[in-house]
């Protein structure tokens, strides 16, 4: 009986101590595990844009220059103002022009006086056909220089070939300038193109038609409406980005080149997506996206593909699943294996 007893209060002293040592396991366990704060994964349905910079650009342009030389008389325009098409822009010093078509005119009437007066005697057979055919040579001669004289004459005015906005203007008066010399610059406004820098790794989402949205701060705030036109396909090779360019109707002709403004590009229209506080989210050193998920109580590395930045965080496009618990706070603390209680 005593041997019994000896037995039972020897089983009962094991289990108590494997009671005690289990709970300052337990105990110890709590100590080290890290305390972080989680959000369950979830998706969002709205219209998901993604911002970009872009700069507002002619829809062509034009080097006007003039076609014969001679001293600038008068500029009319001055650079940002607009013109319509046949407005006269500048003009040139008449005066050796005017002599030359003068002179031009001259020789023009002494050429038909003496064509006049051969004429009767061609028929009369008093004249040769050489001499004849010598006679209409200089009529030609001279109605080709009357006709080119004129033609300078009225070169001396530089008219708008469309209408548009003056860009530069490289004379003044009393410049001498040559046939090859740019004197005006002239842009088209009608429609506008805007110009935006595409990185490469989202290039690929961009496609002919896709909806931009256009925001001028320049303007207030104007807003524009407008749609992906053409998609580069030569990168910059120090930014690694793509040329797309978004034409924009300018009826109102307050949109101006070199005007900076915002783009919101259309990703999706209505499909769910997850949103990402950012601070969950790292850059490893390899240069990719990813955050740290509570699995059974421990910390992994997952890695993810960002998209656009939302007002509430960042888009993730791949990696995570719905009801993931990511790691929002004391994520800086853990690492691949930690353990971790989830605040």
């Amino acid at each position: 009986m005593r041997m019994e007893k000896k037995i039972v209060c020897f089983v009962v002293l094991c289990c108590l101590f494997s009671l005690h040592a289990c709970k300052d396991f337990m105990r110890k366990e709590q100590a080290t595990a890290i305390t972080v704060e989680v959000m369950k994964v979830n998706t969002y349905s709205d219209t998901l844009y993604q911002n970009y910079i872009g700069k507002i650009e002619e829809e062509f342009s034009s080097s006007l220059s003039f076609s014969v030389p001679g001293n600038v008389e008068q500029v009319y325009v001055r650079e940002g103002q607009y013109v319509e098409k046949g407005q006269l822009l500048a003009s040139l010093n008449r005066e050796n022009l005017q002599s030359t078509y003068e002179a031009a005119l001259a020789m023009l009437k002494q050429a038909e006086d003496a064509y006049h007066r051969m004429e009767q005697l061609h028929k009369n057979g008093s004249v040769t056909e050489l001499q004849w055919m010598d006679m209409l040579t200089q009529l030609e001669k001279a109605k080709s220089s009357a006709n080119i004289a004129k033609k300078n004459l009225s070169a001396a005015d530089l008219h708008a070939p469309f209408s548009g906005i003056i860009g530069k203007r490289n004379i003044e008066k009393g410049m001498y300038v040559m046939p090859t010399m740019q004197a005006i610059s002239l842009l088209s406004n009608k429609n506008v193109n805007i110009k935006v820098a595409i990185p490469e790794n989202i290039i690929s989402s961009i496609y002919s038609g896709q909806k931009a949205i256009i925001r001028v701060a320049a303007l207030n705030d104007r807003l524009y409406k407008g749609k992906v036109e053409k998609k580069g396909v030569v990168a910059n090779p120090l930014s690694h980005s793509y040329e797309i360019i978004i034409p924009v109707s300018n009826k109102d002709k307050q949109l101006m080149p070199g005007m900076i403004c915002n783009v919101k590009i259309l990703v999706n229209d209505t499909i769910p997506y997850i949103v990402l506080p950012l601070q969950a989210v790292k850059l490893s050193h390899t240069g990719k996206h990813y955050v740290w998920l509570a699995k059974d109580s421990t910390a992994h590395k997952q890695y993810v593909v960002t998209g656009p930045l939302q007002k509430n965080g960042i888009v993730i496009l791949d990696g995570l699943e719905l009801n993931d618990l990511v790691i929002t706070k004391g994520q800086q603390k853990v690492s691949e294996g930690s353990k971790i209680m989830i605040q």
